[in-house]
């Protein structure tokens, strides 16, 4: 059996109250929280390609590009293994997800995931 932990219940409440209250796409509620928790320091000016400024979630491309940045702000070599390590542990939790239920992968569901995976990545780096 796969066993993918989520250890980090609030930040996916806070995610879900970004998408749902203050009406930002996946995109821009993962870096918003990301400046909230600390993973990127304040005054991070974060420029988001186009394709993430859609309504597509592009959660994922959107997480490794916060975790990168800030494996570059610490200076922590090897980055590439905590990025290879996020899509690890979202595919894993994908195919866990998948097999218990029958739903539609959609932002609101997958995003707050993505954060509390990018918090672990950032504890262990």
């Amino acid at each position: 059996m796969i066993k993918v932990a989520l250890r980090f219940p609030k930040a996916r409440i806070y995610i879900n109250n970004l998408l749902l209250e203050d009406g930002k796409n996946c995109c821009k509620a993962l870096f918003s929280a990301s400046l909230e928790y600390g993973i990127l320091p304040w005054g991070t000016n974060l420029v988001l390609p186009p394709h993430m400024k859609g309504t597509d979630c592009q959660a994922l491309c959107a997480a490794e590009l916060i975790l990168e940045k800030h494996l570059e702000h610490r200076g922590i070599k090897d980055p590439k293994r905590h990025v290879a390590a996020l899509h690890s542990n979202f595919s894993l939790f994908k195919q866990l997800d998948t097999k218990m239920s029958k739903y539609n992968v959609e932002c609101l569901r997958y995003t707050p995931i993505l954060f509390d995976l990018i918090l672990q990545q950032v504890e262990c780096a």
